[in-house]
């Protein structure tokens, strides 16, 4: 998958620069981890782009945040996040954290859906390459569910009745 249209992509959206300042935030936020590929070498720029089109309001969370992450870049006297030390980078993403949290909320939860159902990470744990809807994953027989589900009871009940 790459972020060049083809066909059935949408068009990326966002100057090279801002490109390369996702990548970077793609990286810092799903860097490479044994077999497991960084972020940005999945294309993710595409399934982002793809959000903007379809999620309502999210393309304008990404022109605010990519604004507001330029100007904290421009503040540190830098203009591409990876120049920056690693320790300055983790430094910047947790301001960027904490000073856009609507942004860096939405920017990382489209980022770990477009990584996880990117089809070469799910067989990585096991499961087919296909989203799991409409046909579900099959649950091993001698799986013990009263021990997969221990942790959820654990935390009790976080809903209200109707």
């Amino acid at each position: 998958m790459s972020s060049e249209p083809t066909s059935h992509s949408p068009v990326i959206p966002w100057t090279a620069q801002q490109c390369a300042l996702l990548d970077a935030l793609l990286d810092e936020i799903l860097p490479p981890v044994g077999d497991l590929p960084a972020g940005s070498t999945l294309g993710l720029l595409t399934f982002l782009a793809a959000r903007a089109v379809d999620t309502n309001g999210f393309a304008a969370i990404m022109d605010l945040g990519l604004h507001a992450a330029a100007k904290m870049l421009t503040e540190r006297g830098a203009s591409d996040l990876r120049a920056l030390p690693e320790p300055e980078r983790l430094a910047f993403v947790q301001a960027l954290e904490a000073g856009e949290p609507r942004f860096f909320s939405s920017f990382a939860r489209q980022s770990y859906m477009g990584y996880y159902t990117h089809p070469t990470i799910p067989p990585r744990f096991g499961l087919p390459d296909r989203p799991p809807q409409p046909l579900g994953h099959t649950v091993q027989a001698n799986m013990d569910l009263d021990v997969l589900l221990a942790p959820v009871r654990l935390r009790g009940k976080l809903y209200r009745d109707a």
